[in-house]
């Protein structure tokens, strides 16, 4: 063999090694996608398996969910003494974005834990050309938000307050409206709450008009507690104070406990309020505490403004609780706004922060 055929023979062999070694690549390569499609596969039926599972499972839930709002909504306040406050469902009710029943839903002046407040214009009071129209708050609770029975229970407590309460400082109840989703509330339509007021005074007003809101608020509180109820939520956000008008009205009853069943009256005429107010017990007969022979245990209350028995105890009579919110409400009209966030507040947040500890 010439010296040149024995180079093409030792090429041939690097050239077959070569074709070797990528045919083993090729094949590994082909065992690798092989592989990657079976996972894929298997990933697929998987996801197919668990897309199945969650679909069933969202049926199972939304199955609960509507079997726990009928027992809620339907079995509850049939069986259950102390729901029937709860009116049966409205048949018919024409709802939409911007209607319920003879209301015309206008903007949203509020925002709660069941659901929002809308203003609203009473379609069933005829209003002459010109005139300003009937407006009323409504109030649309989403019966899916109401999860259990504790948060049920709050809701009655409010229509029950409402519906008894008549005070010229009280918020009014004007209708309720049940439909297969929702819970309208219908009440007065009060204007700016003292929130707003105190943007626009933060320096505080003067001990005349001082007077004048904490006379009309103490009022109105001594009203609710006459009546076996505790507001337990007093806050600016909470009454609404119309400066043309000169009224005021407390609203927002959804943290309120009605006390017929748990207090023993004694009677206790909070001087320092009544002192404030310039009242005196002839002129106010409903000024005085009902104090609870059970205590109440449940939070309720904003910072700034709840007694501080109520997280340093963790139980309170909700009465005289009351008469403190109110005490905190006059430091703020007295003060004002400014000082009241600087140097209240704080104090406020770190009774919370001691309790946590």
């Amino acid at each position: 063999m010439s010296a040149r055929e024995a180079e093409l023979e030792e090429e041939n062999l690097q050239l077959q090694d070569l074709l070797d070694e990528k045919t083993a690549e090729l094949d590994t390569l082909q065992e690798n996608l092989t592989a990657a499609i079976d996972s894929i596969k298997t990933f697929h039926d998987q996801q197919k398996q668990l897309y199945s599972e969650f679909v069933a499972l969202h049926k199972k839930y939304e199955a609960q969910k509507s079997r726990n709002r009928a027992t809620l909504w339907d079995f509850v306040p049939a069986n259950c003494p102390g729901f029937d406050k709860l009116p049966l469902k409205t048949p018919d009710v024409h709802e939409s974005e911007d209607y319920v029943d003879c209301y015309k839903l206008d903007k949203h002046i509020g925002h709660g834990q069941f659901g929002d407040v809308r203003r609203a214009v009473d379609l069933s009071q005829p209003v002459p050309d010109g005139e300003t129209p009937h407006y009323r708050a409504v109030k649309i609770i989403d019966k899916y938000k109401i999860p259990d029975v504790t948060s049920l229970t709050r809701v009655v407590a409010e229509l029950s307050a409402l519906q008894i309460l008549d005070h010229p400082n009280v918020l009014s109840l004007q209708d309720v409206i049940h439909s297969e989703d929702y819970l309208y509330i219908v009440t007065d339509y009060g204007g700016q709450d003292l929130f707003e007021f105190f943007e626009k005074n933060r320096h505080g007003v003067d001990e005349d008009q001082a007077r004048n809101i904490i006379q009309k608020l103490v009022a109105g509180v001594s009203h609710v507690h006459a009546k076996d109820f505790c507001h337990r939520d007093l806050k600016p956000e909470n009454i609404l104070f119309d400066t043309e008008q000169n009224t005021l009205r407390v609203i927002d009853f959804g943290l309120c406990a009605d006390l017929s069943k748990v207090w023993r009256r004694f009677t206790c005429l909070t001087a320092s309020i009544a002192t404030m107010a310039n009242f005196t017990q002839r002129s106010l007969p409903f000024l005085c505490s009902r104090a609870q022979s059970k205590k109440l245990t449940d939070f309720c209350g904003s910072p700034g403004f709840f007694a501080p028995e109520i997280i340093i105890d963790n139980k309170y009579h909700g009465q005289i609780a009351d008469y403190w919110s109110i005490g905190c409400i006059l430091l703020e009209l007295v003060a004002g706004n400014k000082f009241f966030e600087a140097s209240w507040m704080p104090v406020g947040h770190s009774t919370l922060a001691c309790s946590a500890r």
